[in-house]
């Protein structure tokens, strides 16, 4: 078992802009489109409308100008439409708090294999499989009833796509803290550009990192940030149909293309991105196994959860 205290304090980063330099390939949608201009426009707008995937409820606070949240979730599927209905968990999930009374935004990263009750279901399970149960909508009402608190908006991206993004930008460099083997690929210690296989691999890793899954969320952002420097730079701009294309199969949302101009142009004062990963609990494997091949969950008791509700309450908070 693996115990963590609650954490008290919460890392942040100066930005000089809205999502300056997001950590979450689902949020890279936001400004990859929100900055276009011209005839890029209509490629965009035929790509939102091919993503677009409504929840039950509506939210105008985009619209209007308020606090929001977004449900950030890296999905295990396939890449191809006549899959998509093939659901697997979500891989990796975050939730974003955009408060622009004040200039900041939050990221909580929400251990997949944390037990909690699903939403609509009579037994608890770990978060992830709210996904593969229901898809966006179940995994927005588990997370909505986990924390009390509204979600307004949800990204997902096919893990399979985020190797396709790397690729169509030649690749991403990273700098790894430590050697490990993964899927027959070697990572040494140190500066490495990855392709968009290897970037997939080592952004997966899990059972050699001495931080579990939590090492693993800290080398996802990592990728993502380098995808993101890449995204944006005149390679990104020169393969814009093609990413264009491999999000259109690769990414799904609720949010509109008025939306997404409505942050780039509204929220773009926005200058703090902190993150934040949900911790207090512990790792739990059967017969108290200390092997990482051995499948885990992660449980945490009501009190750290309610004190998490409460920061999230504080954050959107006009």
């Amino acid at each position: 078992m693996n115990k963590k205290k609650a954490p008290s304090k919460t890392k942040s980063k100066s930005k000089k802009g809205l999502l300056k330099k997001i950590l979450i390939p689902l949020l890279l949608l936001l400004l990859v489109i929100g900055g276009i201009a011209g005839y890029m426009y209509y490629k965009a707008a035929d790509t939102v409308d091919k993503i677009n995937e409504p929840l039950k409820t509506t939210s105008t606070k985009v619209v209007d100008e308020k606090p929001f949240t977004v449900l950030l979730m890296g999905i295990g599927t396939q890449p191809s439409n006549a899959k998509r209905q093939l659901r697997g968990a979500s891989d990796t999930m975050v939730l974003a708090t955009v408060n622009p009374s004040k200039n900041e935004m939050n990221l909580l990263s929400i251990p997949r294999d944390m037990i909690t009750p699903i939403s609509g279901e009579s037994e608890k399970g770990k978060i992830s499989t709210a996904y593969t149960i229901g898809g966006a909508q179940k995994s927005v009402d588990t997370v909505s009833d986990l924390f009390d608190v509204s979600i307004d908006h949800y990204v997902t991206l096919n893990m399979d796509g985020l190797e396709q993004l790397v690729d169509a930008v030649d690749g991403v460099t990273v700098k790894n803290t430590f050697e490990f083997t993964q899927d027959g690929f070697n990572f040494p210690k140190g500066s490495l550009t990855l392709s968009g296989e290897k970037a997939l691999s080592y952004s997966l890793m899990r059972y050699n990192d001495p931080n579990d899954d939590f090492g693993r969320q800290k080398r996802q952002r990592q990728t993502v940030d380098a995808l993101f420097v890449k995204l944006v730079s005149a390679k990104g701009l020169m393969n814009y149909n093609a990413i264009m294309d491999i999000i259109g199969e690769n990414v799904t949302t609720n949010i509109s293309m008025k939306e997404i101009f409505g942050i780039a142009k509204n929220y773009r004062n926005i200058k703090t991105v902190k993150q934040n990963t949900i911790e207090g609990g512990k790792i739990v494997r059967p017969n108290n196994s200390t092997d990482k091949r051995v499948p885990s969950t992660y449980v945490i008791s009501d009190k750290y959860i309610k004190e998490y509700s409460q920061l999230l309450k504080q954050q959107l908070a006009e």
